[in-house]
C-alpha cells in the first residue's frame, strides 16, 4: 500500500506544473529530468503544458493611477489628490544606477531571457524540493510587472484582487503565458521602464519617483548609488526593510550591502565603489506628501475647488467618477488663488479673532472684471480631525459648496438701494426727514416682484443711534447708515426696483432659495455668502460688469490635453454712470462715514459697515478697482448671539461693531494684497448722479452755529454765519432764523446764511424773493426725463 503525500510533498506537486510549462516556455528540457520521478504528477504537468498555448495572450497595459496637482495662479502646487502616490516617469528619467541596481538583486538575466528566466526555474524548483519548504521563488521582472499590472486592472474589485494574488498553479500559469506574450511586444527598457512605475517600495509611494521624493527629497534621476541599492533592497518586503523605522534600520542596511555586493559581482560597479557605499551611514531625508485638501495651507480654497470639479459633468457622470479622475487620472489643475492675498487674508484674520472663540470671521475676496476668486480664509481651523474649534464648513461659500447658509448682511444692501435710486433718476443729494423712529403708519404698502403686496413692520423701523434722527440726503444716509432714509428711500425707488438692481449685481441667497423680499431688504435680512458679497460689490468696482465667479483657470490631463472648464460669464448689468456714482458715495463712507477708520493705505477705496438685527452678524464689504473682499463675523451655530460684552481675538467689546472687528480684518487683508501693486483711482462720477435735486432748508433754530453747518451739510448745503446779530427769543448766540427761511427748497449746494440770536427778544424778518417752484424728489436720470412723481411728505 502507497503511502499518502505529506502536505509539503503536496506543495510541490502543486508547483510542478508551474514548473513544467515555464521550462517549455522557456525553451528547456529539464523538465524531461524531473517528469518520469513524480509518477502521476508528470500527467498533470504534460497537462499544464499541453494548454499553454491556448491560454489568454492578451494583456491590456492600465493607465497607471497617477495623482493630480493643484496650483495657484502662479503655477505653485498647493494640494495633490491621490489614490496612490505615484508620479509616472520615462527611463531616462531614472538614475541608470537605480536600473541596475534593480536588476541586480531582481533579475541579473533580464536582457538575456524572453520573460521567464529557466535557471532561475530550475534553482527554485530544486532547492524547494531539496529543503523540502518552498523558501526561493524564480519571478522575472516581467513576470512581477505582470502581476502589477493585473493588480492594477484589478482597481476596487475585491473578487478580482484576491485572484490577482492567489497563490496558485493556474494563476501562475497564466502570469508566465503573460510575460512571453509581454516580451514580444514590448522591448527590455519599456518593461523596466513599466516595472519602475508600478512596483511599491512602502510607506504609501508606488513607482520610483515617488519613493525617491518621499525617501530621499530628490527625483529619480539624481538618486546615488547609496540610495538606489537602498530602494532596490527593500523591494521584497517593504514593510520588514523599512529604514525609516529603527528597529528595521539594520534589516535595510544588509538588503542595501546585498544588492550592493550583487552589483559589484556582476560588474555594474567596481568591488571599491561597493564596498565604500556599505561602509556609509543610511542618510535619510523624508518628505511626507499630503493628500488631500486638509493637510494643505489653503484648505477652504482647495475644498471649494474640489467641490466645483466634483459638481462639474465635464469631469464624469457621477460625483464618484468625478472623484475618482481627480484620484486617479493626473490632472494638472490651475486655479486662481493668489498666495499674496491668501496670506494677507488669513494673517488678518489671524489678527484679529482666534480660533478657539465662540465669534467666527470669513473673508471672500474676488478681481473685478474677470469674477477671478483669488482668496478664501476663516478664523475656525477647516477639516475632519475633530481638533478644538475645527469644522467641515466653509463660511466663505455657498451652501452647495462649502455647507454654509450664509448669515444676513445687514446695511451693506444699502449699495443696492443707492444703485436703484441712481437707476430710477434720484440724486446724491435727494433729501427725506427721517427720524430716529419710523412708524409703520408712515410708510407705504409696497409690492414685490410677483406682484404681491408687501407690508412694513408694524414696529415700524428705528436707527441703529438715538441721534441719528433729521434730514440726510442719499449720500449723508449712506455714510451713516440711517435705516430710515433707506426704508423711505425704497418706498419712493420701488421695492422690485431694489431686488431686480440687486440680483443684476449678482446677489443670491448661499442656501440657493429665492431671496426673500420683504419690506426690510435694503437693511440685509436675507443670508447671503462673503463670495457672493464681495462679487456683487465688484460689479460696482467694474463700473457695472457682472461676472460670474471661477477658481479653475485650466485643466490638463497626464498627456497635456486641455479639458474644458467651468465658463465666467460677464455682461454689462449697470451703466457706468450709475455705477460710478455709487463707487462716489460709497468712498465718502470710507471718508466721513461708517468706514472712516478703516481706509486703505495710500489708494481710494469704496465699501460699507453692515450690522445684522441685534449684532447676530457684523459685516463689512469694500473695494478698490483691482479687488473686492467681504468680510462677515458672528457666532455661526446659532443666530441667537448679540455680540455685546463679548471677548474676540483677546479684545473686549462691549458692544462690538462692523467699523470695529470686520472692518480692520478687511482693511489689513486688503492692505496686504494690494502691497506692490499700482495705484488706480476710480473713474469720477458725473455730476447730474449727484446734485440737482431741490432740498427743503430744515429749521435750524435753536442751535448753536456749529451744529446748525453741520445740519445743512448733511443735507447738501452751505451755511455761513451773518453779519449780524439779531433780536430773536431764542438764546444768545443760537440760531434765530437763516436767509432762505425754513421749509424754502433751494438747489443743492446752496448757501444758506445763519443769523444768531443777540438775545434781547423780538422779531427779525428778511425780505425774500418769490419761492422757487417745489422739485419731484428725483433728478433727471439715465435718461434725463423727469419721472412725474408726487412730491412726497417729509416729517
Amino acid at each position: 500500500m502507497k503511502r499518502p503525500w505529506n502536505r509539503t510533498e503536496q506543495g510541490f506537486i502543486q508547483h510542478i506544473p508551474v514548473f513544467i510549462v515555464a521550462s517549455v516556455a522557456a525553451g528547456g528540457l529539464v523538465a524531461a529530468l524531473v517528469v518520469p520521478f513524480v509518477g502521476a504528477a508528470g500527467m498533470a504537468a504534460k497537462a499544464a503544458s499541453s494548454h499553454f498555448q491556448d491560454l489568454p495572450t492578451e494583456l491590456k497595459l492600465p493607465l497607471l493611477p497617477t495623482s493630480s496637482r493643484i496650483l495657484d495662479k502662479n503655477g505653485k502646487q498647493i494640494a495633490t489628490f491621490f489614490s496612490e502616490n505615484r508620479l509616472s516617469v520615462t527611463l531616462d528619467k531614472i538614475a541608470p544606477v537605480m536600473r541596475q541596481a534593480v536588476v541586480a538583486i531582481e533579475d541579473e538575466r533580464f536582457y538575456e531571457h524572453n520573460g521567464v528566466d529557466l535557471r532561475s526555474v530550475s534553482r527554485a524548483f530544486f532547492t524547494n524540493l531539496s529543503t523540502g519548504a518552498v523558501e526561493e521563488g524564480a519571478s522575472t521582472l516581467t513576470m512581477q510587472y505582470v502581476r502589477n499590472i493585473l493588480i492594477e486592472q484589478a482597481g476596487d474589485d475585491d473578487e478580482k484582487l484576491g485572484a490577482a494574488k492567489e497563490e496558485t498553479s493556474a494563476r501562475k500559469i497564466q502570469e508566465i503565458r503573460y510575460a512571453t506574450e509581454l516580451e514580444r511586444q514590448l522591448s527590455k527598457d519599456q518593461i523596466l521602464e513599466g516595472y519602475l512605475n508600478t512596483v511599491y517600495f512602502g510607506a504609501g509611494t508606488y513607482g520610483v519617483e515617488a519613493a525617491a521624493r518621499h525617501y530621499f527629497s530628490v527625483r529619480a534621476s539624481k538618486l546615488t548609488l547609496g540610495q538606489a541599492a537602498l530602494l532596490a533592497g527593500i523591494l521584497p518586503a517593504p514593510a520588514v526593510y523599512d529604514p525609516t523605522d529603527r528597529d528595521n534600520l539594520p534589516l535595510a542596511k544588509a538588503r542595501r550591502d546585498l544588492v550592493l555586493d550583487r552589483m559589484a559581482d556582476l560588474g555594474m560597479i567596481s568591488r571599491e565603489e561597493a564596498e565604500k557605499t556599505m561602509k556609509s551611514r543610511i542618510r535619510l531625508k523624508v518628505s511626507k506628501v499630503k493628500n488631500g485638501c486638509y493637510s494643505t495651507s489653503y484648505p477652504l480654497f482647495c475644498d471649494y475647488v474640489m467641490r466645483i470639479l466634483k459638481k462639474d459633468k465635464a469631469f464624469g457622470k457621477t460625483p464618484e467618477a468625478r472623484l475618482a479622475l481627480l484620484e486617479r487620472g493626473g490632472l494638472t489643475i490651475r486655479t486662481t488663488l493668489d498666495p499674496k492675498a491668501q496670506k494677507a487674508a488669513q494673517k488678518s484674520i489671524n489678527n484679529y479673532v482666534y480660533t478657539v472663540d465662540e465669534v467666527a470671521a470669513a473673508i471672500a475676496m474676488v478681481e473685478p472684471g474677470s469674477g477671478a476668486v483669488r482668496a478664501i480664509a476663516q478664523s475656525r481651523p477647516f477639516g475632519y480631525d475633530g481638533k478644538k474649534g475645527q469644522n467641515a464648513v466653509n463660511y466663505a461659500v455657498d451652501y452647495a459648496y462649502g455647507n454654509s447658509r450664509g448669515f444676513q448682511t445687514g446695511s451693506t444692501m444699502k449699495a443696492f438701494t443707492t444703485a436703484a435710486a441712481f437707476a430710477e433718476g434720484f440724486r446724491g443729494d435727494h433729501a427725506i426727514m427721517s427720524p430716529f423712529h419710523l412708524p409703520a403708519s408712515r410708510l407705504d404698502i409696497e409690492r414685490d416682484c410677483a406682484g404681491n403686496r408687501v407690508f412694513p413692520k408694524e414696529d415700524g423701523v428705528v436707527n441703529f443711534a438715538e441721534f441719528e434722527n433729521g434730514m440726510y440726503t442719499l449720500r449723508t444716509g449712506l455714510e451713516m447708515s440711517v435705516n430710515t432714509y433707506f426704508t423711505q428711500l425704497t418706498d419712493q425707488v420701488g421695492l422690485c426696483n431694489v431686488v431686480k438692481m440687486a440680483k443684476r449685481a449678482g446677489i443670491h441667497r448661499a442656501d440657493g432659495n429665492k431671496l426673500d423680499e420683504v419690506y426690510s431688504f435694503t437693511l440685509g435680512v436675507n443670508e447671503i455668502s462673503p463670495l457672493t458679497m464681495a462679487n456683487a460689490y465688484a460689479t460696482f468696482a467694474a463700473r457695472g460688469i457682472h461676472c460670474d465667479t471661477f477658481a479653475i483657470m485650466s485643466v490638463t490631463d497626464r498627456f497635456g490635453e486641455k479639458l474644458a472648464v467651468p465658463k465666467s460669464e460677464c455682461e454689462r448689468v449697470i451703466t457706468p454712470g450709475v455705477a460710478d456714482a455709487t463707487t462716489s458715495l460709497l468712498t465718502n463712507v470710507m471718508t466721513n462715514g461708517t468706514g472712516a477708520g478703516v481706509q486703505l493705505s495710500g489708494r481710494p477705496s469704496a465699501g460699507k459697515t453692515g450690522t445684522a438685527q441685534e449684532l447676530s452678524a457684523l459685516w463689512f464689504v469694500g473695494y478698490t478697482p483691482q479687488l473686492a473682499s467681504a468680510v462677515w463675523a458672528g457666532n455661526p451655530d446659532t443666530n441667537d448671539y448679540p455680540m455685546r460684552n463679548r471677548t474676540v481675538g483677546g479684545t473686549f467689546y462691549r458692544s462690538a461693531c462692523s467699523g470695529c472687528l470686520p472692518g480692520p480684518i478687511w482693511r489689513d487683508a486688503m492692505n496686504g494684497a494690494l502691497s506692490g501693486v499700482k495705484v488706480r483711482n476710480f473713474v469720477a462720477p458725473d455730476r447730474k448722479y449727484l446734485y440737482g435735486s431741490k432740498i427743503e432748508i430744515p429749521d435750524l433754530k435753536g442751535m448753536r452755529l456749529d451744529e446748525a453747518i453741520d445740519a445743512l451739510r448733511a443735507v447738501g448745503l452751505e451755511g455761513v454765519e451773518g453779519d449780524q446779530q439779531v433780536p430773536s427769543g431764542e438764546r444768545k448766540g443760537r440760531v434765530a432764523i437763516t436767509d432762505p427761511p425754513a421749509g424754502t427748497e433751494v438747489g443743492s449746494g446752496s448757501t444758506v446764511t445763519i443769523y444768531l440770536s443777540n438775545g434781547q427778544g423780538g422779531d427779525f424778518e428778511i425780505d425774500l424773493p418769490p419761492p422757487p417752484e417745489l422739485g419731484t424728489g428725483g433728478g433727471g436720470g439715465d435718461n434725463g426725463n423727469d419721472r412725474g412723481r408726487k412730491p412726497r411728505q417729509f416729517f
